[in-house]
């Protein structure tokens, strides 16, 4: 399914967000099939990465997104100017990193961001579980991070569905990734 919507981004008028892009390679791949680059917007918590992605693809001047970084938990952020712009949001490896509760906020603050309409979408990959629950995350001392399932991660969208009054339409597959696991994760 994401694939789909992938295709359906490149070559159109629509107008992406690559949320939590790190280098944002995933926009640059838009753009190299075809997709305008001046209609995409990538978001980071911190600039630097936005930086380190034109010195890493040597394009600053070539790529005509629209780059920025900020908190998406303060109200007042950069994030506020894209409120009802966007009509595609690609949120992968962002929000596994955060506790349930603040999956929900990051959540709602991307229904303000996208478009009120029919066919605005959400997708994405996640590191998830086949149960879903909260574990420690070592990378930040005391973190608690929510690990979802198919099952979990639907009634999250229906919980923030309910929140905003919207409604979402959730479809999750897992993947065992060869058994590896990330030491920062501890269940």
């Amino acid at each position: 399914m994401p694939g789909k919507v992938i295709y359906w981004i490149i070559g159109s008028q629509y107008t992406p967000l690559d949320l939590g892009c790190c280098f944002a390679p995933d926009i640059r791949k838009l753009v190299y099939d075809g997709s305008p680059s001046q209609n995409m917007y990538t978001w980071d918590w911190k600039g630097e990465f936005l930086d380190l992605g034109h010195g890493l693809f040597n394009d600053k001047e070539a790529l005509k997104t629209h780059g920025f970084a900020a908190d998406i938990f303060a109200p007042s952020s950069a994030l506020g100017e894209m409120d009802g712009k966007i009509d595609a949001i690609y949120a992968a490896s962002s929000l596994h990193i955060f506790s349930w509760d603040d999956q929900m906020k990051i959540c709602e603050r991307i229904i303000k961001i996208l478009k009120a309409q029919k066919g605005s979408v959400v997708f994405g990959r996640q590191i998830g579980n086949v149960k879903g629950h909260e574990i420690e995350y070592t990378a930040r001392a005391g973190a608690k991070i929510w690990l979802h399932n198919a099952d979990s991660l639907g009634r999250m969208w229906d919980h923030v569905g309910k929140e905003t009054g919207t409604a979402w339409r959730t479809w999750a597959e897992l993947y065992d990734v060869d058994g590896r696991w990330n030491q920062d994760f501890k269940s």
